[in-house]
């Protein structure tokens, strides 16, 4: 669980970023991260969906990644007209157990809702070029919970669209 997640903060940040966002996990989360071996370290630039075993929507490349709820420090000036933006957005948190946090049901827990909460900030911080009308949707999220201690990991998406105004 916190491979894949450690996996997403690399492919979003530069090598020096990634690195300082990592710290900052395991300074919130310690005893969280496992060693990533170096047979995987090959394997972290692949751009590919993170797998987990509860999903809903359909998942996009996203343009914009927020690694454990940590805003990039630059973010895209705005969205082309006509255009769209994917905002990936991870939270993690040590829960007491996964009784709300794993299963189809428990898409909606008070994790996801904090991983949403942080994408949509950022939506709103990213404009449409001028003339467009902005659309902010969500397209996908996937959740688990599992390892000790007990963690509730959640990513999700959020597209904004923009189209030309009628």
């Amino acid at each position: 669980m916190f491979r894949r997640l450690l996996r997403w903060t690399l492919i979003a940040a530069a090598a020096g970023a990634a690195v300082a966002i990592v710290r900052r996990l395991r300074a919130s989360l310690p005893g969280m991260e496992p060693p990533l071996p170096e047979d995987h370290k090959a394997g972290l630039l692949a751009a590919t969906a993170p797998s987990f075993p509860d999903q809903q929507g359909t998942y996009e490349e996203p343009g914009v990644v927020i690694p454990g709820g940590q805003v990039p420090d630059v973010l895209p000036a705005s969205v082309p007209c006509p255009g769209a933006l994917v905002i990936y957005s991870s939270y993690i948190e040590r829960v007491d157990d996964c009784t709300d946090y794993q299963g189809p049901a428990a898409g909606d827990n008070p994790v996801a809702r904090t991983a949403s909460a942080i994408a949509r900030a950022v939506a709103a911080r990213i404009p449409c070029a001028a003339g467009c009308e902005k659309r902010v949707t969500e397209v996908w999220r996937g959740w688990e919970c599992g390892n000790t201690p007990v963690t509730a990991v959640v990513a999700v998406e959020l597209k904004i669209t923009c189209a030309v105004s009628a």
